[in-house]
């Protein structure tokens, strides 16, 4: 399991992420925004991570907790859903 990225021209891949995931595209198609699931994580992969889909810059950690991560609607910014603690369905943003 994890997330590639496919270059529709030329058909070539290369993965970004292997475990358990799943990402968001920019508006503009050039950056993925991704959290990584699951309850035996690293702690260096726990977090929000922004992926350059071209490839031009070095995918980044941008929030260092677990939440489900949403791009703004002109995709200059990224919105984390965090779950609060011992309060089932409760969220902040």
């Amino acid at each position: 399991m994890g997330i590639a990225a496919i270059d529709p021209e030329t058909g070539k891949w290369r993965t970004i992420y292997k475990g358990l995931s799943s990402g968001l595209i920019s508006p503009d198609g050039r950056y993925m925004v991704y959290s990584n699931i699951g309850d035996n994580l690293a702690r260096s992969q726990i977090g929000a991570w922004v992926h350059d889909l071209k490839g031009q810059t070095q995918g980044r950690r941008i929030f260092l907790r677990h939440g489900y991560p949403f791009w703004s609607h002109d995709g200059q910014k990224v919105v984390i859903r965090v779950p609060l603690d011992n309060q089932p369905r409760k969220f902040e943003t």
